[in-house]
């Protein structure tokens, strides 16, 4: 985040900051100083598998993903397996939500769980020396909606630019995308964040026009 967009996003009003995030709780709270400055109340995190509200995980949240992701209880242990056969470094396992590792090799672990595993329980993505395996009905597009329906709020403008992003980003109102997926977006109400600007900045350029209309 720059400093233009971190000054943006601290000087919001009248529109709540919602993070949705892959991150796990212990890696969330290491950004506590940023978002108690970006007055954030709630945060989604494990890539929709919790919910966070003033840092405090909602347990009636965890609970109804314990009963979402039943079915792919097995195909998680035998990720676990996996991983650890295929990694030197430590399989994280998070609250029997997901699990990642860090590899130097990526594309061939993700190659490998895909082959293993059933996708149609657990999804598996990499993001730069991460690769992750998490329930398919876990996602951050299922969470926007799941946080809607339970809260009630009527407008979402989602910004991501990551592939795990897209579900959220079909999810949203108004998704703002970066170019190499907006592809994969099918709103019509979907905006092209610029590609010439840090990703942030952009976000940034897109709010303003939209809150002013």
């Amino acid at each position: 985040m720059t400093e233009r967009s971190y000054a943006y996003f601290t000087s919001m009003k009248d529109t709540e900051i919602i993070p949705v995030t892959t991150r796990t709780k212990a890696q969330y709270d290491r950004l506590s100083e940023l978002t108690a400055k970006l007055g954030v109340r709630y945060a989604i995190i494990c890539n929709g598998g919790i919910l966070l509200e003033n840092g405090e995980i909602d347990r009636q949240w965890l609970s109804e993903t314990y009963e979402l992701i039943g079915n792919a209880a097995d195909e998680l242990r035998k990720a676990t397996e996996k991983m650890k056969s295929l990694s030197v470094r430590e399989v994280h396992e998070i609250e029997d939500i997901m699990i990642y590792t860090v590899t130097d090799a990526p594309e061939a672990m993700k190659a490998s769980l895909t082959e293993t595993l059933d996708t149609k329980l657990v999804t598996v993505f990499s993001d730069n020396r991460k690769v992750y395996c998490i329930p398919s009905v876990i996602n951050k597009g299922s969470a926007v909606r799941r946080f809607n329906e339970r809260f009630g709020y009527c407008r979402n403008i989602a910004a991501g630019d990551g592939v795990q992003d897209i579900p959220m980003l079909e999810a949203a109102d108004i998704p703002i995308c970066a170019a190499e997926n907006e592809k994969y977006v099918k709103s019509t109400h979907k905006i092209i964040a610029d590609t010439s600007a840090v990703f942030s900045d952009s976000v940034c350029d897109a709010m303003e026009q939209l809150l002013n209309i």
